[in-house]
């Protein structure tokens, strides 16, 4: 079965209620040993229909703020003089934030990683230079509006995908209580061996 097919069976499954080790048990006879790893990757990736119920008013939440941020970072970037290197703040952060809204929509595993390593770089375009210390209302503002987008993307980061880690997934069940180990293939060999409880 070709990844694309494999994925849009997961859905399928999760939207029906399925948990996770329960389309891994039925999905599994069919790869190839080597795919089993791939296989796990795809599931934990994707969030079950009890996470997506749960979590979807924060989810949109954390959409309207940065479709708020992106609207405050071009409108900033209007007031800069223009020369050559302010075209970056102009267009290029507007557009991944954009972009990074977008995948929220969707409830992609990734980006509430991502999202935080982008609101790293808005600090350092909001603080004040050393010539130029002040710190104003708009800078309180926006180092609030960083924290309230980063904070929010790691809780619904870790609550949506709690089994989901940039390297590999160490664990994953319906409840969060079964074991990775519990149901795949002790000799299997896995990026991350380490099992929390």
């Amino acid at each position: 079965m070709k990844k694309k097919q494999t994925i849009e069976l997961i859905k399928k499954y999760l939207n029906d209620g399925k948990s996770q080790e329960d389309i891994y048990k039925e999905l599994s006879p069919s790869c190839h040993y080597s795919d089993q790893k791939l296989l796990v990757k795809l599931i934990v990736e994707l969030p079950t229909k009890a996470n997506k119920e749960k979590y979807k008013s924060l989810n949109i939440f954390l959409f309207v703020l940065l479709v708020l941020q992106t609207g405050l970072k071009i409108l900033s970037s209007l007031s800069l003089p223009y020369v050559s290197h302010n075209l970056w703040w102009l267009f290029i952060l507007p557009l991944i934030n954009i972009i990074l809204a977008i995948e929220v929509l969707k409830m992609s595993a990734p980006v509430y990683k991502l999202i935080v390593f982008a609101e790293f770089v808005s600090v350092l375009r909001v603080l004040p230079t050393p010539t130029s210390i002040t710190f104003s209302g708009w800078f309180f503002f926006s180092i609030s509006l960083i924290g309230i987008i980063s904070a929010l993307s790691i809780y619904l980061g870790k609550r949506i995908f709690p089994n989901y880690s940039s390297g590999f997934t160490q664990k994953f069940s319906s409840d969060n209580k079964a074991e990775l180990k519990g149901f795949l293939p002790h000799n299997l060999v896995w990026e991350s061996n380490s099992v929390s409880k």
